[in-house]
């Protein structure tokens, strides 16, 4: 091997008169290729242009989705469900580790008709695992009205105006919880 300086970034020269598995030799011509090399073939005008103008299309569509977010947006149900929604979630957490030590160790939630009487639970469940499947629920519900609202805005406009609703239900019925015991 012929070189002068360390093999990091070789260059064509250093290989000269070295041979190969092919038994060929590469030259010091700089237009040789040897079979082992890969050949592109170079891209004609139109090609180009056609590629320009999907990387333009692409721009676009870009911009519609953008259009069609912002319709997405324009109505206030949206934005009332996910604040109420992020207050209901923070009430939840924060008000639960505020509240923990005021309430009874088994909160009693649930009916059972069978035996009619209220089902006591631990409280750890209502006040920190709530939360998460809440979390969960609204995340499919929010993916579920940006699919619907693709097809019939209305339907979605209702929902999150209904989900707003249960969210201030919710916001109560969390309240009336941690009043528990405290009067």
């Amino acid at each position: 091997m012929n070189r002068t300086h360390p093999l990091i970034n070789p260059a064509p020269s250093d290989f000269v008169g070295e041979k190969f598995e092919s038994n060929e030799f590469i030259e010091k011509k700089a237009g040789t290729i040897s079979k082992e090399q890969l050949k592109f073939p170079e891209e004609s005008r139109s090609k180009k242009f056609s590629q320009y103008l999907s990387s333009v299309k692409g721009q676009v569509r870009k911009r519609l989705d953008y259009v069609e977010v912002a319709q997405f947006w324009k109505n206030a149900g949206i934005p009332f469900m996910i604040v109420s929604f992020v207050f209901n979630l923070m009430l939840l957490l924060f008000g639960g580790i505020i509240v923990f030590g005021k309430l009874p160790p088994k909160l009693q939630l649930f009916y059972n008709p069978v035996e009619q009487t209220w089902s006591p639970e631990n409280k750890v469940i209502h006040i920190f695992i709530i939360p998460i499947i809440l979390i969960c629920l609204y995340l499919l519900q929010y993916r579920f009205l940006k699919v619907i609202f693709k097809t019939d805005r209305r339907l979605a406009i209702v929902v999150s105006w209904l989900m707003t609703l249960l969210n201030t239900f919710l916001l109560i019925g969390i309240t009336q919880i941690y009043t528990l015991n405290q009067a």
